[in-house]
């Protein structure tokens, strides 16, 4: 996905919410946070890897611009250190949203699936189960192609490298069979239909 096509989706955004769009400097905003120097996962590329799956966001989500909105921001703070990323992220998305206009249901809506990522858990407040649409996207890394899945591996290492071998080693393969154990690690059945087999390889075989 080129800089153009990401910058496209950004504009089509704020037309489907009925809003006005910020200022351009929210745009760059974001830009310069996904290219903050202790990211290496967490970053315009795990965005715009998001953002591939637009078109089925588009036809499934019953917000689909609210779920496209969540995408640009429920990474937009990362700091590997903090324990209330998500609620930041979601607080920075709740302001731009406010000053652009937007309803309280609609900022609500966008908050909620925002903090769905913490655990990756459903939101069951979320009827339409857009947040699982989300949350969904947001764990397709796990279902990548194996040299694609090992640099993300090796891009989160990166991102915990203050963290001893051992204690990363035993913390990153409790969290990856967390997501094994589960009866089905993508809730949505587009995504488990498609990479439910994929993301159990590569976690079977993460090391």
């Amino acid at each position: 996905m080129s800089d153009e096509d990401l910058y496209q989706i950004w504009l089509d955004i704020w037309d489907q919410l009925g809003l006005a769009m910020p200022v351009t400097d929210v745009y760059l905003d974001l830009l310069h946070r996904y290219q903050e120097p202790q990211r290496y996962y967490h970053t315009l590329q795990h965005i715009k890897e998001c953002f591939a799956h637009q078109d089925y966001v588009q036809k499934a989500a019953h917000f689909p611009a609210e779920v496209a909105m969540a995408i640009w921001y429920h990474d937009a703070i990362y700091d590997v250190r903090a324990q209330d990323n998500e609620a930041r992220s979601a607080e920075l998305a709740t302001e731009v949203l406010r000053d652009a206009g937007a309803n309280k249901a609609q900022i609500e809506r966008i908050r909620q699936h925002i903090m769905a990522t913490k655990t990756h858990q459903s939101n069951q407040a979320n009827e339409n189960k857009d947040s699982d649409i989300l949350l969904d996207i947001d764990l397709l890394i796990l279902a990548a192609e194996p040299s694609r899945f090992e640099e993300y591996q090796q891009q989160i290492r990166q991102e915990y490298k203050h963290v001893p071998t051992l204690i990363y080693r035993l913390k990153r393969s409790s969290i990856l069979r967390e997501f094994l154990s589960r009866d089905a690690i993508y809730k949505n059945h587009y995504f488990a239909d498609q990479f439910e087999e994929d993301a159990r390889r590569n976690l079977m075989n993460a090391k």
